[in-house]
């Protein structure tokens, strides 16, 4: 029985679990890139290439 409920209990955890945000619309920003690399959101979309962006914590 413990089993089935802890299976009940994961299964609704990962129902909640979204993996793209509802948004539509991408605010234009330039960030740099680990080698210095200016690199322009709106730039890299237009030119048909998919991004994905990794934000992390430094501290």
């Amino acid at each position: 029985m413990k089993k089935i409920y802890t299976l009940f209990f994961a299964a609704l955890l990962c129902s909640q679990l979204l993996g793209q945000t509802p948004l539509t619309t991408a605010a234009d920003f330039t960030a740099n890139d680990i080698n210095g690399v200016s690199h322009n959101l709106f730039s890299i979309l237009n030119s048909g290439k998919y991004v994905c962006i990794m934000f992390t914590m430094n501290g």
